[in-house]
């Protein structure tokens, strides 16, 4: 995710400087917001999951499910519903799209440090979902019609195929 990340660090270090970045840890108050909103934005980055899913959805909302996984200290969603290529693609890209890239030009446009460090870490918060999508885009099928659902135990897709 780095070169994603750079996309943002670089604008935001020319048109701010050093100064601009490292005045998120020159006041505590910035510090602890910073923290407080990036766990705030882990769980939002998986309500964009769940929306996006749930919008694209034949079943609409009925199948995301929200949850807590306690040993790795992490939310997550799951969309038991059928996807295409697609919709699946696009609800597995679309948090970091707006969390990474939309808020890191925002706060390239007004000089936020505290958006601009949650923009880079919700990018590399994204990274698991860009490699999935990765995977996802290089997987050729081999038959005409091909569906998509998350794995229902572990990270990843299951993709179903025929003819």
């Amino acid at each position: 995710m780095l070169p994603f990340a750079l996309l943002i660090i670089i604008p935001f270090y020319i048109r701010y400087g050093i100064d601009g970045i490292g005045s998120l840890t020159k006041n505590v108050v910035n510090l602890i917001l910073f923290l407080v909103l990036m766990v705030a934005e882990m769980v939002i980055h998986e309500g964009i999951h769940g929306l996006t899913w749930g919008l694209l959805s034949p079943d609409g909302f009925s199948t995301i499910e929200f949850g807590f996984i306690k040993e790795h200290m992490t939310p997550y969603c799951y969309c038991g519903s059928p996807l295409t290529k697609g919709q699946y693609l696009v609800g597995s890209i679309m948090p970091t799209i707006i969390l990474g890239f939309v808020q890191g030009l925002v706060a390239i446009m007004t000089g936020n440090v505290i958006l601009f460090f949650l923009s880079v870490v919700l990018m590399f918060g994204g990274g698991g979902d860009f490699l999935i999508s990765y995977l996802l885009i290089r997987y050729k099928k081999k038959r005409k019609t091909m569906i998509m659902m998350d794995h229902p135990t572990e990270v990843g897709f299951i993709s179903f195929e025929k003819d």
